[in-house]
């Protein structure tokens, strides 16, 4: 099920040829991988003794605001910047739980974690 927010984006997408569609997709998963990659190499070697979760809550609503005050031309800066922040925190946890976050499997829980917070 869509999110209320998400439904205007939804609906200019419905309405773009699949090609179209098609690349827009293609730019985002990339988008989305390039920021989990920055996530994971700022890791620090040593994990801290418990994930900074509220910092990076802190620095994503900053990041947000900021953004509202400068309308839809800070989208472009906001969006990558907001979710490397969250994938940067999801990485934390998943390394915290012993988890190698080089691994492709905890690259893709990162993801997986990502993906359910936006439904």
């Amino acid at each position: 099920m869509p999110t209320i927010a998400g439904a205007p984006v939804n609906r200019i997408l419905s309405m773009l040829p699949k090609t179209v569609k098609r690349q827009i997709s293609g730019m985002v998963r990339s988008a989305v991988v390039k920021a989990l990659d920055v996530a994971v190499d700022t890791l620090e070697l040593e994990p801290p003794a418990s994930p900074a979760t509220m910092f990076y809550s802190f620095l994503a609503g900053i990041a947000g605001g900021v953004s509202g005050l400068f309308g839809f031309g800070a989208l472009a800066v906001e969006l990558p910047l907001t979710t490397t922040v969250m994938l940067r925190s999801i990485a934390e946890i998943v390394r915290r739980e012993s988890e190698d976050s080089s691994t492709l499997g905890a690259r893709l829980s990162c993801l997986e974690v990502f993906q359910a917070d936006r439904r």
